[in-house]
């Protein structure tokens, strides 16, 4: 280090290692204070996790104490903070009636509650506001609010998408079958079996999502309700309309006394053409598809592997 003569003694020349200094100590402090924010964000992660862990290992013991309060009060509801489905009372009656019918169409109304899936929204949707919080401690510039309210209302919508995925994925199933499962009952209405013993000979021969409700119906059928009735609910829980229209046209058959083996075959006939239709109009809009992919995909790497080269050497007068 460069000195200088004052006086008697020696001393240090000025060498601007002071803003040196200064700089460096404000660096460490800016990562000591990112490492407090990590450490923090981390500990309050894991402790939400836990006490979520807590709250579902203990829902029976809850289930339980309210069921004793309700013997020990004559019957009276305990308060809506002892059960967790305490989430689903504040959900209008109409948007909790959609939900179920959605999970019966989706083959998930005896897994899953209506209260479940809403206590899943909700978690989804909390989990999302905390990544949306932690993502603008990271990334101040993305706004803080407006980021985790965002991410807030993706997380309850995206189980809502799943449900949906499975709406569709079951109703593909529902027409792949449909067709096939006519023609047997009418095989078997033709060799003299009546409607309910041709769907429960049927429900035993069929598999899939469509087998699932034929095995339901016959079981209402055995235990006593109306053929018409059975079939209306099927169609009710699918939620399909060919599966709609096959049961309004078997219910006036066998009430009007026509014979239940044309009805299907003809049904099954226009199920196969709507089914080709179908097939049709995705295939008429496939290449449009595929322009889209092409041009948005593949015209932009083409541009970068072959015109991009050449421009660069023209603008650098290499040509």
């Amino acid at each position: 280090m460069p000195f200088s003569d004052v006086g008697a003694g020696f001393e240090p020349a000025p060498t601007g290692g002071g803003d040196r200094d200064r700089t460096f100590a404000e660096g460490a402090g800016h990562s000591v204070s990112w490492e407090l924010v990590g450490i923090a964000t981390g500990a309050a992660a894991v402790a939400g996790m836990a006490a979520l862990q807590v709250l579902l290992a203990g829902r029976s013991r809850l289930r339980r104490m309210r069921d004793r309060l309700e013997r020990r009060s004559g019957g009276v509801a305990t308060p809506g903070w002892l059960s967790l489905a305490a989430v689903s009372t504040l959900v209008p009656v109409p948007t909790r009636e959609a939900v179920s019918a959605r999970l019966a169409r989706a083959g998930q109304a005896g897994r899953m509650s209506v209260d479940a899936f809403l206590r899943h929204c909700l978690l989804s949707g909390l989990g999302g506001a905390l990544l949306g919080l932690l993502a603008a401690e990271l990334l101040p510039a993305l706004g803080g609010p407006l980021l985790a309210g965002g991410m807030a209302a993706l997380g309850w919508h995206a189980p809502f998408h799943r449900l949906k995925r499975q709406e569709q994925a079951r109703v593909r199933a529902v027409l792949r079958d449909l067709a096939p499962v006519m023609d047997l009952m009418a095989a078997y209405a033709e060799a003299g079996l009546g409607l309910s013993a041709s769907v429960a000979r049927v429900a035993g021969r069929t598999a899939g999502p469509l087998g699932e409700e034929l095995r339901q119906t016959a079981r209402e059928i055995r235990s006593g309700r109306p053929v018409a009735d059975a079939l209306q609910a099927a169609a009710r829980r699918l939620g399909v309309l060919q599966v709609s229209r096959m049961a309004g046209a078997l219910i006036r058959a066998d009430s009007l006394g026509v014979p239940v083996a044309g009805v299907l075959r003809e049904q099954a006939s226009l199920a196969r053409r709507e089914r080709r239709q179908a097939f049709e109009r995705a295939l008429a809009g496939l290449p449009i598809k595929l322009t889209l992919c092409t041009v948005m995909f593949i015209f932009p790497v083409l541009f970068v592997l072959v015109i991009l080269p050449n421009v660069l050497l023209f603008m650098g007068a290499r040509w």
